[in-house]
């Protein structure tokens, strides 16, 4: 089951996080399941291929990434997981973590004391089904758009290729942004809540980007430099749909809702591909349509902001 913990974390020493701390985040994380659970910490680690969680960045990405801490510096700290097992274990850790600053965290070079933890919506996490995502699909199934926010860099590895090295495509393609998100919800959903056999083949065919603000972002890491992307890009789908709840439709809408859990893309696991989804309006039902007509209509809700 998809759950995202929100975190705020009170700060024990002055120090800097470089651009790259998802990096420091993701040995955090680990270190913190292990209090509980070694051989969860250490399956999670060595296992190839993605991760079921996603430890992001504290507090979202500044403008380059850099964060200078204060001791007493109150910052946020989100994480989010994928499989049931391991949202158990993330919970059995926090709840053992003493209440003195020995429960601290160590993120590189600061320690953090954890001031509280949550999965409620009013502190900033939550928890849904896979069963529950779809039915928020199949809700918005009449919405021909999906807007998101790539609060984190995004970047896809395509493997490598034949002149000799690995192709990174740093543009959200649509194709590339809900083929990531299919695999992950594929990887982790019960067979139950299986996606349509031919929805990527739906979205290369139907989707396309119709307006972008995304920038390119350089930030240094253990393996050096590494390009990602930033910013909000807005998709639609073109064409009629083929029901009045057209199931592709339905579904595409359901991983938009699933990109907030999952994040998008590759290094997940570092905090990379974290995703704000901008909440849908529905299209008018056909009888209300023309009552639509030439009213003002309410532009959607902007931003909230959830990793700052």
């Amino acid at each position: 089951m998809p759950m995202i913990v929100h975190l705020r974390l009170r700060a024990l020493n002055d120090h800097h996080l470089g651009p790259a701390h998802g990096e420091q985040t993701h040995a955090a994380f680990l270190a913190l399941l292990a209090r509980t659970d070694p051989a969860l910490a250490t399956s999670l680690h060595d296992a190839p291929g993605g991760r079921p969680f996603t430890a992001g960045m504290i507090g979202g990405w500044g403008r380059d990434g850099r964060r200078a801490l204060r001791t007493g510096q109150a910052v946020s700290w989100r994480v989010s997981v994928l499989r049931d097992d391991v949202a158990l274990a993330v919970c059995g850790a926090l709840a053992s973590l003493p209440a003195d600053e020995e429960g601290h965290i160590r993120i590189g070079a600061g320690r953090f004391a954890v001031e509280s933890s949550s999965t409620r919506a009013a502190d900033g996490g939550r928890t849904e089904s896979f069963d529950i995502l779809l039915a928020e699909g199949a809700r918005h199934a009449g919405c021909p758009t999906v807007d998101l926010e790539f609060v984190t860099p995004l970047a896809f590895s395509l493997g490598e290729q034949e002149w000799g090295g690995k192709r990174i495509e740093l543009w959200p393609l649509p194709h590339l942004v809900f083929g990531s998100l299919a695999r992950r919800w594929t990887a982790y959903a019960p067979p139950a809540c299986a996606l349509l056999p031919d929805l990527q083949e739906w979205v290369e065919r139907t989707v396309l980007t119709t307006r972008h603000d995304v920038r390119t972002v350089a930030i240094t890491g253990a393996k050096g430099p590494q390009l990602g992307c930033i910013g909000t890009v807005s998709y639609r789908a073109m064409g009629k749909p083929a029901a009045p709840h057209d199931p592709h439709r339905a579904q595409w809408q359901a991983l938009a809702a699933f990109a907030s859990y999952s994040a998008v893309g590759y290094r997940t696991a570092m905090g990379w591909g974290q995703v704000y989804r901008v909440p849908p309006v529905a299209s008018p039902s056909p009888d209300r349509a023309g009552a639509a007509r030439g009213r003002t209509t309410t532009p959607a809700p902007e931003s909230e902001g959830v990793l700052s």
